[in-house]
């Protein structure tokens, strides 16, 4: 078992330190890694990036996925379970291949935001295919204005009232249908929170392809640094 200290050390105070760790973690354990950058920066002005590490093991027929930090800030919890998976790990214990995707979101997870630097939340983003990029949900428009407002909050400004007219207007069962509307997002305007945007963007546009080579190279035993 694992200790309440030793899961609180786990934890990082911010996204660098995050994936210092994880990166020392994975190569010390004799994982191959590699780094995919982003065209942003972090609050301390470096360059962010999203890393992969793949354990090394003789049979490629059994493997694991583990990501981390798709919601930005939500990335601390992820990257915690990953390096306590890291420091557990053992090579003559284990037959299974571990692929570890450590913050797929590098700048919510650096500047402590759901969505990138874009304003998409690329959870939202993922699209089947033949899905199309555009519209919102059924009764989404009747929220808009709530959730989006034009301008920023007052200092009294009075949210929970708001909320309980709009609960009065449409009733709680219409509210809470509409639910669904509010978690599957928009894409209709860019100043939607949590957007999933008009196209693919950002890490879940390059995702598809660099999993494909993720996944090669894997297969293969070997993952050069580009």
């Amino acid at each position: 078992m694992i200790s309440d200290e030793e899961v609180l050390g786990l934890f990082s105070e911010n996204y660098a330190a995050c994936r210092h760790r994880f990166c020392d973690a994975a190569q010390q354990n004799g994982w191959h890694c590699e780094s995919h950058p982003i065209d942003a920066i972090g609050p301390d002005g470096a360059t962010l990036a999203f890393d992969v590490a793949v354990s090394p093991a003789p049979d490629t027929r059994k493997t694991i996925v583990v990501s981390s930090g798709v919601h930005g800030v939500e990335g601390f919890f992820g990257s915690a379970v990953q390096l306590a998976l890291l420091n557990r790990w053992s090579a003559e214990q284990s037959s299974v291949k571990f692929v570890f995707l450590h913050g797929l979101n590098p700048y919510g997870f650096a500047w402590l935001r759901r969505f990138d630097q874009n304003n998409v939340d690329p959870n939202r983003n993922f699209l089947l295919p033949g899905e199309l990029f555009a519209g919102a949900p059924p009764g989404y428009a009747s929220l808009d204005s709530f959730l989006n407002p034009c301008r920023p909050p007052s200092r009294w400004e009075p949210f929970l009232l708001k909320a309980m007219l709009l609960i009065a207007w449409y009733g709680k069962r219409t509210v809470l249908r509409r639910r669904k509307a509010v978690a599957n997002s928009a894409v209709a305007r860019t100043q939607n929170a949590s957007m999933a945007s008009g196209q693919p963007y950002c890490c879940s546009s390059g995702l598809p392809y660099r999993i494909r080579r993720i996944w090669r190279l894997s297969v293969a035993h070997r993952l050069p640094v580009e």
